[in-house]
This record gives C-alpha cells, sequence and structure tokens, in this order.
C-alpha cells in the first residue's frame, strides 16, 4: 500500500512539472538575441495563410499607451503587407482571360481593397507583449500582432465581394494563393520602410 501512495505520489509529481514545461513564456519561448530582443519579434513569421507583425516602442508611457502604440504600428505593418497581396491580386486579374467574367481591373479595385483591410484588420489578435531591454540599455515594449488564416480567408473574400468579382473556382484559388503568399526579404524591408519612416 505504501509503495502505491509513494508511486501515486512520483506520477502527479511528474504531471506536474510536465505542465510547467509546457506552459507558455514569451520571453523564454521565443528566444533573446544578441541585440536583446526576442527571435517574434526580429523574424514575426506568420501561421501559413495568415499575416504577423512585431513592433516594439520605448518604454516612456503607461503599458496600455505603449501597448495601443505598438499594437497600431504592427497592424500598420499587417496592412502594408496586404497591400502588396491586393497588388499581386491586382496583377494576376489582368493576366486573366474574359471567360472567368472578370471585368477590367480599375482603381476602385485598389480603393475598395484597402477599405476592406482596414476594416476587417480590427479582427487580428495580439499575440504576445512583453517588455525588453535593448543592447544599448534601453527598455521596450514589444508586441506581436497576428491575423490568423481564417481571417485572412475572411478578408480576402471581403475583398472579392466588395470589388465585385466573379471568379471561377481556378482564378479564386490563384487570387487567394497570390493575396496570402509569403513576402520576400525585400518585399518585408520595403514594408518596413514604408511603415516606420
Amino acid at each position: 500500500m505504501k509503495n502505491k501512495m509513494i508511486a501515486a505520489g512520483a506520477l502527479i509529481s511528474l504531471a506536474a512539472l510536465a505542465g510547467c514545461a509546457t506552459a507558455p513564456s514569451t520571453t523564454a519561448s521565443s528566444g533573446v538575441s544578441a541585440s536583446g530582443l526576442p527571435g517574434w519579434y526580429l523574424n514575426p513569421v506568420p501561421v501559413a495563410g495568415g499575416f504577423a507583425a512585431a513592433e516594439c516602442v520605448d518604454d516612456n508611457a503607461s503599458l496600455s499607451m505603449l501597448k495601443a502604440k505598438a499594437t497600431s504600428l504592427a497592424r500598420a505593418e499587417i496592412a502594408a503587407q496586404m497591400d502588396l497581396g491586393v497588388a499581386r491580386m491586382e496583377n494576376s486579374l489582368r493576366e486573366m482571360s474574359e471567360t472567368d467574367g472578370a471585368t477590367a481591373v480599375n482603381e476602385e479595385f485598389k480603393q475598395n481593397a484597402r477599405q476592406v483591410v482596414s476594416r476587417e484588420l480590427r479582427a487580428s489578435q495580439l499575440k504576445m507583449v512583453d517588455y525588453f531591454t535593448d543592447s544599448r540599455g534601453q527598455r521596450l515594449l514589444c508586441v506581436f500582432v497576428e491575423v490568423d488564416p481564417t481571417i485572412a480567408k475572411t478578408i480576402y473574400d471581403q475583398i472579392v465581394t466588395e470589388t465585385r468579382r466573379n471568379l471561377s473556382p481556378q482564378s479564386d484559388t490563384v487570387l487567394y494563393r497570390e493575396f496570402t503568399r509569403k513576402l520576400t526579404e525585400q518585399e518585408l524591408s520595403e514594408v518596413r520602410g514604408d511603415v516606420r519612416s
């Protein structure tokens, strides 16, 4: 009986340790680089089919103000990423044949698409937030914001609907792939340059 109680106690301890090991920790799980910034800031990787961005701001105000400012900057970067996706959609639409029933692309397409992105970005989610001290000793608040694939698909569908696209299933697949295609390093640096300038 005593052996059974010891074995049960050991199992409970192991389960508790396993639970602790899997508990999320924004700083530990992300790893902090030599710059003092987390890996998820330096390389914000979205779930496949989604969008993500990370921003840091100087710790010079209350947590709520800093979080709002950093989140706003991250959402602006995601909007810029989506703008590139819309531009790729435009190029694909121009190449599509009239058999799709797709009308010519005009300036309204981009305007309507931007309105959809601006409106629907409210559904983006703040996934990580933490304070870090960079290599210069400056304390920063950093956030990671993500648009998951389900929300990205909703935004895409709204763009197609509100720009009055009548697409074949094949064309729809091509356009969606172009909208959510992972940005190249050059495209990402262009986005970040536009957002942060």
